[in-house]
């Protein structure tokens, strides 16, 4: 098994921690996860606890998540059975005082959940959540605790909590006080044999936020303006009387140690901006455009004055706040503290809490509408002779297996090391992979250069493409938004290499793009309800409209520099409408492959939530029953199949809604999820399109039909793990077929025709990785031995392009294009050494038939409603003139 501990390594000796590992399975293995083992470094079996969370189409384990309690000094295996004779017998029992919870009475702040830890109640630990929204309380509202996971090693439960006004939570007026759709979610670990509880809490804006125009910005409607988000926890020691000498320490941890801080009273540590070298960038404007943060870097403050107070201008904090008692040490800490700025830790002689939206700093934090926050945190009850293990939580072992193990398994195929290269090619393939990590122009150094951090933006990459023909002192602000699926591409690197920085990326982008590039409301628009806001505007500052894609201060969809539209023909006007100002979410950008990725790989219930919410989205925006159009039509909307300018032909919208609805079948096994995406793939493609007036050599226009491509296959081979090899299942292969030999006749690099594109940049050649790929696995669906000769000739010709020409590119650093290298590429080595072992080569036999339009919902009602106008209208004249004939034939 392979770990990575990070930075402190020293530091964290002798401490434990819960350890979280993955064990993937081969589609129709005997089922393990109540029968394996976990051994330790002296051949002990350890107590340890597992959790199907992943299953194949047939019910076998697909992703068994195993847990345990873990020495950071020791080393584990995981045994499967059967189990060899040679394997030890003895067992070790985890050490554990129990830690029991239930619901409190109504307090100041709502009803509280009391933690009793130890088997004689040794303290007895009240958390609530004190809150002020828009300048008033806003009260908790718990209802009965729910237990998720129950096992030796850790239990999960779960409570959703609404807010009101009033304090009394069954008081006649507790409904009408109810803060609309403002609530928050809050996950507890709970852990006994370290005597610690694991904290997720997340708060949600389910209110629209105004976009007037399709543009958005903080300060719109909708959102609401947060003075204190503060878990507290009131504690009760049992032996608290025979001690006077309460002491609040603090610990500050860093790279090289620790700094210790001890006061009789209480501290207070407070985050003030992310203490780097552009701390005050434009990044964090407010609604009003300017920027007002509490100060630079941190700030610990005495109570009694037993330290003089420190103000750490390049400081950031990671801090573990401790009250002592006698015997008896309760500890709190937050994860990645300085990087969700502005936060404060508060510490006094019965009382810790952490507050993650501290008004007093900076003045009110505005959560727009449809944004949401996850705050993780940490709670620990321990004798005082004992190791703190909060440094081992704060700083966590990434644990995995081989990723021949994970390769081997099917759970994710193609996999292979990037430390195994198999030529020169694939050791500069890797490199430019590892731009993202190492080097002046890391991903990490281009946060710095924007302070991407705070609450709202750390985890979202810095688009730096979008800044390359930026004028001016000041950076230009572009976000990222998990385009093509960065938090994929993170993980898959991850997995080849082991390298921690991978990993730590993978999950900061998985939570950013569910927390905030995501629009949790269902009370907006059919198409923007539940989806993924888009990167910034091309070449704009995102300004006051944060992650939000359109600033309301943009005017027009002129671009300097670029090629003037005009002389791009027929082409500019279309680009011109497809630049038009003004939008929101859409099923162009919705890519939840890389949560379902990490789901398989930790457990965490907010990354399944997350894929299933963009499975759903799928359905949701092409239910014509939704629509104000259903009185007349209620046909499929189109909507998830719509690239742009009425196109449902192959494109991102279609790609990226068949990957969501993938993602939505291997989650929940579903059929409802596999069958719409034969739907999408018969709507989308056809084995007989005349794929020259698709027009798909214009790449300004159609360069994303390879997406949709690479998505067919993703479909067919979960067609084929299934065994359902039916009539969708032939007309796929027929269309990847079709489409394929067209690529090998047809397809050269998008930028050897400069003159046809308005900014002829390295995307374009990193963009022609997914002809590598898409020609690759087509010939694993080839049935003619010379078609497919040919499509791993040009397939290779492609990829030593790609990787040659961005090799020697000055932009290669760029964002965008090392984003698609990381997700497209590193199959390479698997498909070589896979080209005697095709996937399907029958040939397909059945007439499909000629390929048939297809017309959105709104342009069948819209016609209907003529037809109903011009009938009304004729009846009305039919009336008029039968009344005339009346009349006149009366004489009237």
């Amino acid at each position: 098994m392979r770990r990575d501990e990070g930075s402190l390594k020293s530091l964290l000796s002798g401490t434990q921690e819960l350890a979280t590992v993955a064990v993937p399975r081969a589609m129709g293995q005997e089922a393990i996860a109540k029968r394996l083992r976990v051994y330790n470094g002296q051949g002990v079996c350890v107590t340890s606890q597992s959790e199907v969370v992943l299953r194949w189409s047939d019910r076998s384990e697909r992703s068994v998540i195993v847990r345990f309690i873990a020495d950071r000094d020791d080393d584990y295996t995981i045994v499967l059975p059967p189990f060899a004779n040679s394997v030890k017998e003895v067992s070790a029992k985890c050490e554990s005082s129990q830690i029991s919870a239930e619901l409190g009475r109504s307090g100041p702040h709502g009803r509280a959940i009391e933690f009793a830890f130890g088997n004689q109640s040794e303290a007895i630990v009240s958390l609530s959540l004190p809150t002020l929204i828009d300048g008033s309380c806003a009260f908790a509202n718990l209802p009965d605790i729910q237990f998720v996971t129950d096992g030796p090693v850790c239990q999960f439960w779960e409570l959703p909590i609404t807010f009101c006004r009033s304090v009394d939570d069954n008081s006649s007026s507790a409904q009408s006080d109810r803060l609309a759709l403002i609530d928050a979610r809050l996950r507890v670990c709970c852990v006994p044999a370290l005597g610690m509880i694991d904290l997720e809490l997340t708060v949600t804006n389910h209110n629209p936020a105004g976009h007037p125009g399709g543009t958005w910005s903080l300060g719109s409607s909708g959102s609401v303006q947060i003075d204190k988000f503060a878990p507290t926890f009131d504690l009760s020691f049992a032996n608290r009387d025979s001690f006077d000498g309460q002491l609040a320490q603090l610990i500050l941890l860093d790279d090289t140690g620790t700094t210790n801080l001890t006061d009789r009273h209480s501290i207070l540590v407070q985050q003030l901006s992310s203490g780097g070298r552009n701390w005050d960038c434009s990044n964090h404007a407010l609604a009003n455009g300017h920027v007002s943060l509490g100060g630079q870097g941190f700030s610990v403050m005495s109570g009694a004055g037993d330290f003089q107070s420190l103000h750490e201008k390049f400081g950031r904090a990671i801090p573990i706040l401790e009250i002592a008692a006698e015997k008896q040490i309760a500890a709190l800490t937050v994860k990645d503290f300085w990087q969700n700025y502005p936060s404060q830790i508060y510490g006094e002689k019965d009382q810790l809490l952490a507050d993650f939206f501290p008004g007093d700093i900076a003045g009110a934090i505005e959560l727009q509408g449809g944004e949401q926050k996850t705050f993780q945190f940490a709670f620990e009850f321990r004798k005082a002779d004992q190791h703190s293990n909060l440094p081992a939580w704060v700083h966590s072992t990434v644990w995995t297996l081989d990723n021949q193990q994970l390769s081997m398994s099917g759970s994710i195929t193609q996999l292979s090391s990037s430390s195994n290269a198999i030529d020169l090619l694939s050791d500069k393939y890797d490199s430019l992979c590892k731009l993202a990590i190492e080097g002046d122009n890391s991903f990490w150094n281009k946060c710095e250069h924007i302070d991407q951090f705070g609450w709202r933006n750390y985890g979202d990459l810095y688009g730096d493409h979008e800044a390359v023909y930026h004028r001016g002192n000041s950076p230009l602000i572009s976000h990222y938004n998990n385009q093509y699926d960065c938090t994929l591409g993170f993980a898959i690197q991850f997995l080849r290499s082991g390298d921690r920085r991978w990993w730590d990326w993978a999950v900061r982008s998985a939570d950013h793009a569910w927390d905030i590039d995501t629009y949790h409301t269902n009370q907006d628009k059919l198409l923007y309800n539940g989806g993924l806001f888009w990167h910034t505007y091309h070449y704009a500052d995102a300004h006051t409209a944060t992650h939000r894609s359109y600033p309301n201060r943009i005017s027009s969809s002129t671009f300097d520099d670029g090629v003037d539209l005009k002389t791009l023909g027929e082409t500019g006007k279309k680009l011109a409408k497809n630049y038009a100002v003004g939008g929101g979410p859409a099923a162009s950008h919705n890519y939840p492959t890389g949560w379902m990725v990490l789901y398989s790989l930790t457990g965490r219930k907010i990354y399944r939530d997350a894929a299933v919410n963009a499975a759903e989205y799928v359905l949701r925006i092409d239910d014509g029953t939704k629509t104000p159009f259903r009185l007349l039509c209620q046909s499929d909307t189109g909507y998830s199949t719509n690239s742009g300018d009425g196109y449902f032909g192959p494109g991102r919208a279609s790609a990226n809604s068949t990957h969501a609805l993938i993602c939505g079948y291997e989650l929940t096994l579903d059929l409802k999820y596999l069958d719409r995406a034969a739907v999408l793939m018969r709507r989308t493609v056809h084995p007989a399109q005349d794929l020259d007036a698709l027009d798909l050599l214009n790449a300004e226009l159609r360069w994303f039909y390879t997406m949709y491509l690479q998505a067919l296959g993703r479909f067919l081979d979960l067609k084929m793990t299934t065994m359902s090899l039916d009539a969708d299942f032939h007309y796929g292969v027929a269309c990847l077929r079709h489409y394929a030999r067209w690529m090998v006749t047809n397809e050269r690099p998008t930028l050897s025709e400069p003159d046809n594109l308005q900014y002829p940049t390295e995307t374009w050649a990193a963009q022609d990785m997914r002809k590598w790929h898409v020609l690759e696995h087509a010939a694993r669906y080839e049935c003619d031995a010379q078609w497919k000769a040919k499509m791993s000739d040009k397939a290779e010709f492609f990829f030593k392009y790609v990787v040659d020409y961005l090799t020697e590119s000055p932009t290669k650093s760029l964002t965008r294009p090392v984003i698609l290298l990381m997700n497209f590429g590193w199959q390479r080595s698997w498909y070589l050494q896979h080209r005697d072992r095709p996937a399907f080569r029958e040939p397909i036999s059945e007439d499909f038939g000629l390929p048939t339009q297809f017309i959105p919902q709104r342009q069948i009602a819209v016609q209907r409603a003529k037809v109903l106008i011009l009938l009304f209208a004729m009846a009305v004249l039919f009336t008029v003139f039968a009344g005339l004939w009346w009349a006149l034939s009366r004489g009237l």
